[in-house]
C-alpha cells in the first residue's frame, strides 16, 4: 500500500499549476515493488526530480538535512510520502510567504479517520474547530508532514538544522526546530489555504522501526527527556510543563504501550503545549544516505543553532 502511495504523492506534485520547483526524495527503502521502481526511475528524466537512494536505519531529521543540502530554491517544503494536496498548493504557498513575511509557513492537516480534525494553531478561539472553520494565524509550530521554511533561515545559510539525535519516528523533532527558530525571533504562519490530507499509512515508515529497534529507544528517550522536559521546565515552569504533557499525552498514538505513554507524558510536558498541539505523526521511509555526514547540533537547545558535522546513525 505505502509503496504506491509514494508515487501518488509525487503525482500530485507533478500536477501543480506552479512550474518553478524541484522535488527531492530521500529514499531508504532498499527494494521497491517493480512498478514503483519503474515509476521512480522514469521520473529521473525530469530535470527537477532528485532521487537520493540510501540504506540503513531510517533517520528523519538527517533526511531533512540531506534535502536541505541539496535544495537550490529560496523556499523548502517538507511533505510526508503519504499526503494529498490541491493542485494550486505551491502557488498558494508562495503567496503565503509573500503576504505574511514569515520565516516558516505551515498548513492544516486532515488526518485520515478524523471527521473533525483538530486545529494545529495555538491561540485560535476554539482549537477543536473542524478544519473548514480553521483561521489563518500566527502560531508556534506545525506538523512535519506540511511545513515550509525560507532557506535563508535553515541549513548552512541560516545555521539551523534538524537534530538527527531524534531516532525512530523522531517524535517532536520538528517541534525542536520550531523552538530554536522562534528563539531567534523567527515567525511561523499557519495558512488556511494550505491543507493536506495525511493518509498516515500504517504499513512501513519509521514509526514501525521505532518499536522494532528496542535497543535504540533508551538513547532516544534520554535525549527526548533532556530537550523536552528539562529545557521545557526552564522555559515554562513546572506547572506549564505538566500541563503541556497532559495535553500531548491525550494525543499519543494508541500503539504506544502504557509504560511509554507514562514516560512521554512527562517528556512531552517539557515542550509545554505552547509549542504544538498535535505532533505524533506518521512518516514514510525517509533516511540519510548510508555513511553520510550531516551538520548536527550538540548540547542544549540554545547551542543547537550552531551545528557541527557529526556522523548519523
Amino acid at each position: 500500500m505505502r509503496e504506491r502511495v509514494l508515487v501518488e504523492t509525487l503525482e500530485y506534485l507533478w500536477k501543480q499549476d506552479f512550474s518553478c520547483f524541484e522535488v527531492i526524495v530521500v529514499d531508504q527503502t532498499p527494494r521497491h515493488e517493480p512498478e514503483v521502481e519503474a515509476a521512480l526511475t522514469g521520473m529521473r528524466e525530469r530535470d527537477n526530480f532528485h532521487w537520493l537512494r540510501a540504506e540503513g536505519w531510517a533517520n528523519l531529521p538527517a533526511a531533512r538535512n540531506r534535502g536541505l543540502e541539496r535544495a537550490q530554491g529560496e523556499l523548502v517544503l517538507f511533505l510526508d510520502d503519504d499526503v494529498i494536496l490541491d493542485g494550486d498548493y505551491l502557488s498558494q504557498l508562495t503567496k503565503a510567504f509573500a503576504e505574511s513575511g514569515a520565516d516558516s509557513v505551515v498548513g492544516p492537516v486532515l488526518q485520515r479517520g478524523e471527521d473533525e480534525p483538530r486545529s494545529l494553531a495555538d491561540g485560535i478561539p476554539n482549537p477543536e474547530d473542524p478544519l473548514g472553520e480553521l483561521r489563518s494565524a500566527w502560531v508556534e509550530g506545525g506538523r512535519g508532514c506540511n511545513m515550509a521554511f525560507r532557506c535563508e533561515v535553515l541549513g548552512r545559510e541560516g545555521g539551523l538544522w534538524f537534530d538527527p539525535r531524534y531516532l525512530g519516528n523522531a517524535i517532536l523533532e520538528e517541534t525542536d526546530l520550531f523552538v530554536r527558530l522562534r528563539g531567534r525571533g523567527g515567525k511561523v504562519w499557519l495558512d488556511e489555504r494550505l491543507p493536506v490530507i495525511h493518509l498516515a499509512d500504517r504499513v512501513g515508515g519509521c514509526r514501525a522501526a521505532t518499536f522494532r529497534e528496542g535497543k535504540r529507544l533508551p538513547k532516544h528517550f534520554v535525549l527526548f527527556f533532556h530537550n523536552h522536559l528539562l529545557l521545557g521546565w526552564k522555559r515554562n515552569g513546572f506547572a506549564g510543563a505538566l500541563s503541556g504533557g497532559w495535553k500531548q499525552y491525550r494525543r499519543l498514538s494508541e500503539e504506544v504501550s502504557f509504560q511509554r505513554k507514562l514516560f512521554l507524558f512527562l517528556a512531552l510536558g517539557g515542550g509545554g503545549l505552547r509549542l504544538l498541539p498535535t505532533v505524533f505523526v506518521d512518516r514514510g521511509p525517509q533516511s540519510s544516505e548510508e555513511g553520510g555526514r550531516f551538520p548536527v547540533g550538540h548540547g542544549d537547545a540554545e547551542n543547537l543553532s550552531s551545528p557541527e558535522p557529526a556522523a548519523t546513525q
